[in-house]
């Protein structure tokens, strides 16, 4: 049972480092004044010329509601364009960044890359490690969890 309590408080301290690194993430991303998930949004549609805004949403695992307004909100800060390519289906919006989103997106993108290099050298390790684990962790959190339900 002791091991089970020092696992539980493990994965609390961790839990609570995921937090403090995404609010200092945060801190580097409010001087363009964005969040860092705003930002892997302006990423993710810098990959693609035009994404379909359902598509985005499938990619980052949210609802389409919850996509549209956050798609809503880069729209209204003109990082955004939308068009919609079939006029008998208005669900149907594709988006591109605008010329101030792609700036914002590559500025952002260069800040992000340097600080992680930094870290890389200053502590001698392959965050490739730590993601694989964490990815290995979501997975197996979702199984569990439906198993739940």
């Amino acid at each position: 049972m002791i091991q089970v309590e020092n696992e539980q408080q493990s994965f609390e301290e961790w839990y609570i480092q995921v937090i403090r690194i995404y609010h200092a993430i945060n801190q580097l991303t409010e001087s363009y004044g964005l969040n860092y998930e705003q930002y892997l949004i302006l990423k993710k549609v810098s990959q693609d010329n035009a994404i379909e805004v359902m598509k985005l949403a499938q990619i980052l695992a949210v609802s389409n509601p919850a996509i549209s307004r956050k798609v809503n909100v880069l729209y209204g800060k003109k990082l955004i364009t939308k068009e919609r390519k079939d006029e008998s289906d208005q669900r149907k919006v594709f988006i591109a960044l605008s010329e101030t989103g792609q700036q914002v997106t590559r500025r952002l993108t260069a800040q992000l890359d340097e600080l992680l290099r930094a870290y890389q050298q200053q502590h001698h390790t392959d965050l490739g490690q730590l993601f694989d684990e964490t990815k290995q962790l979501e997975s197996f959190l979702a199984k569990e969890i439906q198993k739940m339900d």
